[in-house]
């Protein structure tokens, strides 16, 4: 949706408070649009005005059938089992987290870009600039960089991840899945989501950066609201909700 809310409040959740505002949310349905693929519950008042925008959790994978009963399965305290995946040319930061903590994480760095340029040697492999010593110790070291990524995503990424969170550049997230070894995923797995952040170079920094902003909810709204959704707005601010079981 395009719409902008204007002079609104806003308000952070941690897991618990936002997995409950978004059984509430799914619970009114009739009044409430959901999209999965951004994560956002709207309302929208009169004359198709927004007046509330829910961006729950990333790290909650709802499907479009039947979201509300996903739910029901998810654990009530800390998110289910995921992962983030941060990718730039020559440089990684690969973390699962699990039972609320960070379980594997790994960081890879290859030099595989130009100096002078700044640009990574995937974006020369047919120039002839390959045939020099060093554009082939980048090409080398680039072919290195994606073996080590397959490496930890054959190791440490299962079924049991709900989500998989990644922010990669176009260029590099296709050549993934260029060669005859594959990334355990496809690029149309379901549980695949971009992380809506612009990521520094890839570090363990930048892993719990993301983190925060994935577990979290946001909600932001204007006047005016029915009652009802105020009254639950209030319970949260006021942190009196109690956390769903």
């Amino acid at each position: 949706m395009a719409c902008r809310l204007r002079a609104a409040d806003m308000l952070e959740l941690d897991y618990p408070r936002a997995l409950g505002f978004l059984k509430y949310a799914l619970q009114n349905r009739d009044r409430i649009d959901l999209d999965v693929k951004r994560c956002y519950c709207d309302y929208t008042g009169d004359r198709e005005r927004l007046l509330l925008r829910f961006r729950y959790p990333l790290c909650i994978n709802l499907p479009e059938e039947k979201p509300l009963r996903a739910l029901e399965g998810l654990p009530a305290k800390i998110p289910g089992p995921y992962s983030i995946l941060l990718l730039q040319a020559g440089n990684a930061a690969l973390a699962t987290v699990e039972n609320g903590r960070i379980t594997h994480h790994n960081v890879i760095s290859k030099y595989v870009t130009r100096k002078k340029q700044g640009k990574a040697q995937l974006n020369y492999l047919n120039t002839k600039g390959k045939s020099r010593a060093g554009s082939r110790i980048r090409l080398k070291n680039m072919a290195l960089f994606i073996d080590e990524v397959l490496d930890w995503f054959d190791t440490h990424l299962g079924n049991r991840h709900q989500t998989l969170l990644y922010s990669c550049p176009p260029p590099l997230w296709g050549l993934l899945f260029s060669g005859k070894r594959q990334p355990p995923f496809t690029k149309k797995d379901s549980r695949l989501r971009k992380i809506p952040l612009d990521i520094n170079i890839p570090r363990f920094a930048e892993v719990k950066r993301a983190r925060h902003e994935i577990e979290q909810g946001r909600l932001e709204w204007s006047d005016p609201l029915p009652d009802a959704v105020r009254e639950e707005i209030t319970r949260l601010w006021e942190g009196g909700r109690d956390t769903p079981d």
